[in-house]
């Protein structure tokens, strides 16, 4: 290949007046760096320790099934999430936070690349950064029973020496930037990572970049939105490249032998709805989450779609899905980011009991995620004439879920409790519906309705667990019918639970006979939310089976009574939301 083609990509070539760019200082610095690195340990040595390394902890995953799996998700595209302590553009972003906590708060919240800057002067990062980064998550992952992230090694890499370093430190993939590699050189690398069991994540910042990705065989490209020749940042940049695409002809995203992300720049929801819209299959995130004091929450923030943010999806196909006993914002903020549609906060006797303050503090955050509409009241008003139960259910849903935009709805727990006592707390913390685990009577609902007639009512019934005598005689089944009927002629859902004999009435982890699900909905016509030992586990397994109307958990993605867990969290909404239903 004439030297002109093979480097008349590169920033300046041929241009004897352009002066040279911090790019350009970074990478002559690695070559000195890579040059010292063989001068310490040969490449002969380097490739045994790759070897070794592979075989204790297992080969590189691939980032391509990684991004597969991601475009299916509910994000819809997957998460890189990135520690970097400091950038030429940036200056010290924060040096002296810890690469293997930060990434376990990226993991547990659903992360599924880990980027790892490793160039010690301008980012001050380390090859022992990425190794932890692999074996803290690996380890996270092991004892969750979880996939691990895959690890990303970003760096300025121009020798085949670093791909034996990325391996031999735990990287899956690595950066491999158009922007500083001539062809041949390209195309090198790209062998070398493929020989060595990693697809490279290829980076460009022009047309010509993309067409010299493209002719070199890369799968998986990312558009950085910085120019670091430059500093320009272009956040349009990658929607730029990704028509580029398609006006070569070029196939890309789900199901296609092209993966293109986005990596730079990116910091609010609004970024990463655009990088949706245009069928990325990820995303990178760094200064962003550097900088975050909840890099959890500000992940949840960032990658929440906003069509989940919307209440209740009572859609054929879709499931209702609660978290119950929430007692901290944070906790709040999961749930809502996940796609959960409500949240429970209890006030009756429990170990999960909240006070007033506590209250608001979660409907506060469960509010940020959108303005609660006044058409609310309308609807739900207009939907109190209709007497089916399942038309009365579905028809209020609906109307309650296209006023009021991407506001989930906040539940207050109560059980036996004076109605004046629940009419005060709803006003007072401002609930959108109340839930009622006693043994409140129809007189007692009716007179509850009247009072707060704009407020979702749940009713809940108890059912023994599966391990004791369950309902099996057909009398017990037509009291159990006529109870349900009594209170779905009301109410606008009603919830079946776990209680065990002299224990609570909720939060057991304990399960009912779920056949009885299957025969309330299907032969009694009665929409019901399912409660009573579900995890992320099971859940998937009861919506498959009995197709419930709503699932609700509490103790089952719980660290401790009250305390969530985010990676269970979230593991159980999408695992619910994953699922389709019908009623």
């Amino acid at each position: 290949m004439h030297e002109s083609e093979d480097c008349g990509h590169l920033y300046g070539y041929g241009d004897p007046t352009t002066k040279r760019s911090g790019l350009q200082e970074i990478v002559e610095q690695r070559v000195k760096d890579v040059a010292e690195a063989k001068a310490i340990r040969s490449t002969a040595e380097l490739g045994e320790l790759a070897e070794a390394f592979c075989k204790e902890y297992g080969r590189p995953q691939s980032v391509f099934e990684c991004l597969n799996e991601a475009e299916t998700s509910p994000w819809g595209l997957a998460l890189a999430a990135e520690f970097k302590r400091a950038s030429p553009s940036k200056g010290d972003i924060n040096v002296d936070l810890d690469c293997a906590a930060q990434a376990l708060e990226y993991s547990k919240v659903g992360a599924s690349v880990l980027s790892v800057l490793t160039e010690p002067k301008w980012f001050k990062g380390s090859l022992d950064d990425l190794r932890r980064v692999r074996l803290s998550t690996q380890q996270w992952a092991k004892d969750c029973g979880r996939s691990r992230p895959v690890c990303l090694r970003k760096d300025f890499l121009v020798d085949e020496y670093q791909v034996l370093e990325a391996v031999s430190h735990g990287a899956d993939t690595a950066l491999l930037m158009v922007s500083i590699l001539p062809q041949t050189r390209l195309r090198a690398l790209l062998e070398c990572c493929r020989q060595h069991g990693i697809e490279p994540l290829v980076e460009v910042v022009n047309t010509q970049e993309l067409k010299v990705a493209l002719a070199a065989g890369a799968c998986v490209i990312g558009v950085n939105n910085r120019n670091l020749h430059t500093f320009e940042l272009d956040k349009g940049r990658t929607a730029q490249l990704a028509k580029e695409l398609s006006d070569l002809g070029v196939a890309y995203g789900p199901g296609a032998r092209i993966k293109l992300l986005a990596l730079s720049g990116l910091a609010t929801a609004d970024d990463i709805e655009d990088c949706r819209k245009i069928t990325c299959s990820g995303v990178l995130i760094g200064e962003a989450l550097m900088r975050a004091s909840d890099p959890g929450g500000a992940i949840m923030t960032m990658m929440t779609p906003s069509a989940q943010g919307q209440v209740l999806p009572v859609a054929l196909g879709e499931v209702i899905v609660k978290v119950c006993g929430v007692t901290r914002p944070e906790d709040a903020r999961c749930a809502v980011a996940a796609g959960a549609n409500l949240i429970g906060v209890i006030f009756a006797k429990s170990k999960r009991q909240v006070s007033t303050e506590q209250a608001l503090a979660v409907k506060d955050v469960v509010w940020h995620f959108g303005e609660r509409s006044k058409q609310v009241q309308a609807a739900a008003k207009e939907a109190g004439n209709v007497s089916n139960p399942v038309l009365h259910l579905v028809h209020r849903c609906s109307l309650i879920r296209a006023a009021s935009k991407r506001t989930p709805l906040v539940a207050g727990v109560f059980m036996d409790q004076p109605l004046d006592d629940i009419v005060d707390r709803v006003s007072t913390v401002g609930l959108d519906a109340v839930q009622l685990h006693g043994g409140e009577s129809v007189e007692f609902l009716a007179e509850l309705i009247q009072r707060l007639p704009n407020t979702w009512v749940v009713k809940v019934v108890h059912l023994p667990p599966r391990s004791e005598q369950g309902i099996e005689d057909e009398d017990a089944l037509q009291k159990l019918k006529a109870l349900l009927e009594a209170y779905a002629t009301l109410c606008d859902a009603v919830l079946l639970d776990t209680s065990i004999k002299g224990g609570p009435s909720g939060g057991t982890g304990a399960a009912f006979d779920w056949q009885v699900v299957r025969k309330a909905q299907d032969i009694w016509g009665i929409p019901v939310i399912v409660a009573g030992g579900l995890t992320d586990r099971n859940v998937g397994e009861l919506i498959s089976t009995v197709a419930p109307f709503g699932v609700d958990v509490a103790s089952g993605v719980e660290d401790a009574p009250g305390i969530k867990c985010a990676e269970k969290t979230l593991a159980y909404v999408h695992g619910a939301k994953r699922i389709r239903t019908c009623i």
